[in-house]
């Protein structure tokens, strides 16, 4: 299934309101501007907003919103003192929602109520307070550089999916980089240049005898329509290093402008999805007792290694493609016992190479 049949599943963006409506081919066009991950988490903001219309008695409506209507959904929608009813959802995930709401409204030249910003800011800032009071979900945990290892023990002789994943999380984790950002929509077939990752997104360099590669990332969950970011990584005298899987991901794609992240099954390239990903990551992690860790911990892994081997915090946000400290929210901090670990991981892994 191509990028653009996934997008009939969109039927809530759809709507310019109540009345149902299919796509049309512009907005088709105008959908595929956005990373697939994106567009599903619109549509659930939109979904949500349909959710609150109806318990609000605001069908039949049509857009646009006015102010009203976006300051009681936020209200309906985050926890409040007086409510943390289930169908309330955390600071961060009401922004995401009404950033979908207001490209809702771009895509059916609707006038988004702008004049609601700075209150709309209050108001998320005040349920932010209470999500810190309520009991949350513990921290997703960090990868380490012995997680790293326990991957490549055993997947570096595995499956062609095995091993592709394998230097796919080990850019993630050098690069600060999202899975998202390294992972495709579509398991196999053309894939959309203008949001993937290909093998001529590489480019090596030599700087003072040590190997470097950039990785454009086009499509990023920070990027605009068209902008390209770029993956910073440096090679590392041990066997997780990037440049590494970089170089075998290259030589796997035998001179095809493919995907980087691939692999060959009977002759037809399979490109790595997020979900399959995942499953496969989360299905390692239980099977070895690692509890806590994601997809995302890739990136918390990288940060927070990186924090701990004491790289100033200007290089962190500038590798992980920051513009403000929400770095900061991707650090754990290292215990002592942790710490000590990796230090003999890291000795045992040079020593390795020297030899």
């Amino acid at each position: 299934m191509s990028s653009a049949d996934h997008l009939a599943a969109l039927t809530t963006l759809a709507r310019r309101g109540s009345p149902a409506r299919e796509l049309s081919t512009q907005d088709k066009h105008f959908l595929l501007g956005y990373r697939w991950n994106t567009l599903t988490c619109y549509n659930s903001a939109v979904k949500k907003y349909f959710k609150f219309a109806e318990s609000t008695n605001r069908n039949p409506f049509l857009l646009p919103l006015t102010a009203r209507d976006i300051y009681d959904f936020c209200y309906w929608a985050g926890r409040t003192y007086e409510s943390q009813a289930p169908h309330k959802v955390s600071s961060v995930t009401l922004a995401k929602y009404l950033a979908g709401i207001q490209m809702w409204h771009t895509m059916h030249d609707a006038p988004y109520p702008h004049e609601t910003k700075n209150k709309i800011g209050t108001l998320l800032k005040s349920s932010a307070y209470i999500d810190a009071e309520q009991s949350s979900r513990p921290k997703k945990g960090a990868v380490m550089i012995r997680h790293l290892v326990m991957l490549m023990t055993a997947w570096i002789k595995g499956t062609e999916f095995q091993k592709a994943l394998l230097d796919l999380v080990i850019v993630a984790f050098w690069g600060l980089a999202r899975l998202g950002e390294l992972t495709y929509n579509d398991k196999s077939g053309p894939l959309r240049e203008s949001a993937s990752v290909l093998v001529e997104d590489v480019n090596f360099q030599t700087v003072n005898l040590k190997r470097k590669a950039t990785i454009a990332v086009r499509g990023a969950k920070t990027a605009g329509p068209g902008e390209v970011q770029e993956i910073h990584l440096s090679a590392r005298k041990m066997m997780v290093c990037p440049i590494l899987a970089l170089d075998r991901r290259v030589r796997n794609a035998a001179g095809h402008d493919t995907s980087l992240f691939g692999y060959w099954e009977a002759g037809t390239r399979m490109h790595l999805t997020k979900p399959a990903a995942c499953r496969a990551l989360s299905q390692f992690w239980n099977e070895n007792g690692c509890s806590g860790i994601s997809g995302h911990s890739f990136r918390v892994g990288g940060t927070s290694f990186l924090r701990a081997a004491g790289v100033h915090e200007d290089g962190i946000r500038w590798l992980g493609r920051w513009t403000s400290d929400c770095y900061k929210l991707y650090i754990r901090e290292y215990s002592d016992a942790e710490t000590a670990d990796t230090n003999d991981v890291l000795r045992e892994l040079q020593k390795c190479w020297v030899n």
